[in-house]
């Protein structure tokens, strides 16, 4: 039996790829081998979400009181999902209805001529219908799991907040990882740090003579590592970047380690290409599925309940012992 938010994914996926579907169906069905691939891909995707998820738990270091904290939030984002599934009876209800439209366009249009009179206007009636129905289940999803992130933020301190904000799913942790935040202690950006005291530490004639090439070498590690620049935005990265390092160079030793992890943060490249996609999901006129941020991605999924339950376990054990 489907779990409520693998049924909501179908439903989501018959509303968009319907013809698609019954297309493939004619022609016979999956065999047993694709089913074997199919289940061994799904339970690799799992572990792969797990593991992902586990080095970032690892890496917040959670007190035992924010795993529980956390565990109520992520059962209450379950709980909307659920509420979701069962709801959508009139989405199946317009879908079985679309069934009956797309066929009867299909039939009509393979006559070999565009078809005319109430078949099409059915069918796109239906069709609005069906992107009516998923953009209100959405919007209401999406104000609710709004509401748990918002709480979800209270629960965390700004140090671990950076930490998921700055997180990419991986199998193997970076060193940064590796060594869990502490509450309190805010996440550096260790390597650019290094990078500017080395850069102060250039006497002055030196770094005039190669303040611009080193500029550019930045840029375009920038450029070929994290995303390509056109020459007008190179041009304005090198400028920005010059007078941040100018800056850096200018200050005391004092002030400099004050100001060192924004002054970094200013070096460090922007991950844009995530800030695009995410501008392209937030201006879609029907969204795909329901608008949550990184946090709640991160910390609200289903698959973080048993990881949860299994951690206060094993802290539970642990303190019987």
């Amino acid at each position: 039996m489907l779990s409520p938010k693998k049924a909501l994914i179908v439903a989501a996926s018959l509303l968009l790829f319907w013809g698609a579907g019954q297309a493939w169906a004619g022609q016979g069905g999956p065999s047993s081998g694709d089913n074997d691939f199919q289940r061994v891909r799904t339970r690799v995707a799992e572990l792969q979400e797990d593991i992902s998820t586990i080095n970032l738990l690892n890496g917040l270091n959670l007190s035992q009181d924010q795993e529980k904290q956390i565990l109520e939030l992520a059962q209450e984002a379950r709980q909307v999902r659920e509420r979701a599934t069962i709801n959508s009876a009139s989405l199946m209800d317009a879908m079985r209805h679309a069934e009956i439209a797309y066929a009867t366009l299909k039939e009509e249009i393979e006559k070999g001529a565009p078809a005319r009179g109430q078949i099409p206007t059915q069918a796109a009636q239906i069709n609005h219908r069906l992107k009516e129905l998923q953009d209100q289940s959405n919007r209401q999803m999406s104000m609710e799991f709004n509401a748990l992130e918002g709480k979800l933020r209270g629960v965390l301190s700004p140090e671990q907040l950076k930490v998921v904000e700055d997180f990419s799913p991986c199998l193997i942790p970076p060193v940064d990882l590796r060594s869990p935040v502490r509450a309190g202690q805010a996440a550096s950006n260790q390597g650019t740090v290094n990078l500017l005291r080395r850069l102060r530490a250039i006497p002055e004639d030196k770094w005039q003579a190669r303040r611009q090439m080193i500029a550019q070498r930045i840029v375009n590690n920038i450029n070929e590592n994290h995303y390509r620049m056109t020459e007008a935005e190179k041009t304005a990265a090198e400028a920005h970047l010059l007078a941040v390092l100018d800056q850096a160079r200018q200050m005391s030793d004092m002030d400099f380690e004050l100001a060192k992890e924004k002054l970094a943060e200013q070096v460090a490249p922007q991950d844009k290409i995530k800030n695009m996609r995410a501008e392209i999901e937030a201006r879609l006129p029907h969204a795909r599925k329901p608008q949550m941020s990184r946090l709640g991605r991160s910390l609200l999924s289903d698959n973080i309940i048993p990881i949860l339950e299994q951690r206060l376990a094993n802290t539970n054990l642990a303190g019987v012992r």
